[in-house]
């Protein structure tokens, strides 16, 4: 698709040279967390917590056994009755299938260690296999950094596929989600004990406790951090953790556009770019502009003059748009409809696809039929 020389990208600016490609936003940020849960202890938690859910889904008395467990255990309250599967390409949905599996943490072991004496072998070993995996420190402590880090990125995710999102506003959401992990990075020994202590009420519910691996000899494969437990798990999968999708949303974010600095035409950011950075970016669309780039720098100090001392400014673009008067600011006006139209997600766009039914008729046997 983004392909300089053969993707798509390639094929629409060869017929509109003008048109400018922009990395689907929610893509990235899937991208993001993919490759920020690479981390060992994270992927090794994601595999066993998709295969549990995967095994108690797969049969209806193994479900009905999780529901009974849970109705019988101190949550009975609860409305999750089941868990979530794991996307296998949404990883940024994966959050609400973690924090349902953290919440269900005891009940699920419970139901796990009643199946370990099923009749069915292949069923009872199973069980037990998981069961231990469950009750191991690294994947309790895991599990909770997850959900924890996971829970800024969703609401994030969530956002970016609004239908009225500018270009603008995303990437100040995106700049606020890494300002709250760059908080979280500098006090994370405040942070990670509260998910500390949180991971050893897990442990305690289901018998077991949170210790350090045993180390016998240099090892060459895994982080050593000669301390106690909490200092380890905070040094071996919490700041690793938060590091990496701090350098992932960065990199993938910053120097997202060439004309990201047309953002200086919304009143909110004003101060944030100089007269130089706006034209710069403007001339790209020269040929669009009714005006000259002159007539544009005088605009521009006009537009700044409007705005200069007032208390209540446009903070998007559409807001901006509206308070732009056409025989005023020509120019500004479709600079500002132009950077309205540049795409934050193609998530609308590929839903079209699914009505590719409606050309096919549901009576086909076989594809090659017409």
């Amino acid at each position: 698709m983004s392909g300089k020389f053969n993707g798509v990208q390639a094929l629409i600016k060869s017929e509109q040279p003008l048109a400018l490609y922009t990395h689907c936003f929610s893509h990235s940020l899937n991208l993001c967390i993919s490759k920020s849960c690479e981390i060992p202890a994270i992927r090794n938690m994601m595999g066993i917590l998709g295969s549990v859910s995967t095994f108690l889904s797969a049969s209806a008395k193994r479900t009905a056994l999780l529901e009974k467990t849970i109705q019988e255990s101190d949550l009975k309250d609860t409305r999750k009755r089941k868990l979530k599967a794991l996307c296998s390409t949404r990883w940024v949905e994966r959050h609400e299938s973690v924090l349902t599996f953290q919440q269900l943490f005891q009940p699920i072991v419970d139901t796990l260690e009643q199946l370990e004496n099923d009749h069915d072998p292949n069923t009872s070993s199973k069980a037990a296999m998981f069961s231990s995996s469950l009750k191991r420190s690294d994947f309790i402590v895991s599990m909770g950094v997850a959900a924890y880090c996971l829970s800024f990125t969703l609401n994030l995710s969530k956002n970016l596929q609004s239908v009225d999102q500018d270009l603008s506003t995303a990437l100040s959401h995106v700049d606020d989600v890494k300002s709250v992990l760059r908080g979280i990075r500098e006090r994370s020994d405040e942070e990670f004990k509260s998910l500390y202590l949180q991971a050893n009420k897990l442990a305690s519910e289901v018998g077991a406790t949170i210790s350090m691996p045993r180390t016998c000899n240099r090892q060459t494969h895994r982080s050593n951090i000669g301390a106690n437990a909490e200092d380890y798990y905070r040094a071996a999968i919490f700041v690793p953790f938060v590091d990496h999708v701090i350098t992932q949303l960065r990199d993938r974010f910053d120097g997202i556009c060439s004309v990201i600095s047309l953002e200086g035409l919304i009143s909110e950011y004003l101060s944030k770019y100089d007269d130089m950075a706006i034209l710069k970016a403007a001339e790209f669309y020269d040929q669009d502009m009714p005006g000259s780039m002159l007539e544009l720098t005088s605009e521009l100090k006009m537009w700044r003059q409007k705005w200069q001392g007032q208390q209540t400014v446009p903070k998007t673009a559409i807001e901006a748009l509206k308070e732009c008067e056409e025989m005023f600011f020509p120019n500004i006006r479709v600079l500002l409809q132009i950077f309205l139209v540049l795409p934050v997600t193609t998530a609308t766009a590929e839903r079209s696809f699914s009505v590719l039914r409606r050309l096919k008729t549901y009576l086909r046997s076989t594809m090659t039929e017409g």
